[in-house]
């Protein structure tokens, strides 16, 4: 099963549709925490936001993720995941700060997770997806989720999201 979380932020339909042709396309199970969205495949299902998703995460192949700490929850449960991210040249955020964070986390870590941005390179990478290598995790969480408070504050203070 893939699971899919978009965080708490505005819908995200480029992922959602993607997803949810893929599920059509190949007849992989997917399940999307996804409020609002109606998915058109009977292999994908949508649940609306929830506090906690550590169940669906272990039960899970693989995680798709559009990152921010749900990234460090998973890096924490060592699971497999792949980051799709939100971008600004389709209005999904002020700019492109979940890509960036995600190549800074992937350097702190030394977790080989996939980065796709492009939509139609999406079903490719899932179909391609090999459980990546975590080796030694090069911080603690606990360190890491200082650094990414620290990195957001900076974003913030220079009038980024």
């Amino acid at each position: 099963m893939i699971f899919v979380t978009t965080g708490y932020h505005t819908p995200f339909p480029r992922l959602l549709e993607a997803m949810d042709a893929f599920a059509a396309e190949t007849g992989r199970e997917v399940v999307m925490q996804a409020g609002g969205w109606t998915p058109k495949s009977a292999r994908c299902a949508c649940f609306p936001y929830a506090d906690d998703l550590s169940g669906w995460f272990d039960k899970a192949d693989v995680v798709v993720t559009a990152g921010g700490y749900t990234v460090l929850e998973l890096l924490k449960r060592r699971r497999q995941f792949l980051v799709f991210p939100r971008l600004a040249r389709y209005g999904e955020a002020i700019d492109d700060h979940q890509v960036e964070f995600a190549g800074k986390l992937r350097a702190r870590t030394g977790a080989g997770f996939p980065v796709v941005t492009d939509a139609s390179e999406l079903p490719r990478a899932l179909l391609a997806f090999r459980p990546f290598p975590y080796g030694e995790v090069r911080e603690t969480l606990p360190a890491l989720k200082a650094w990414m408070g620290d990195w957001l504050d900076g974003l913030r203070a220079s009038g980024s999201r």
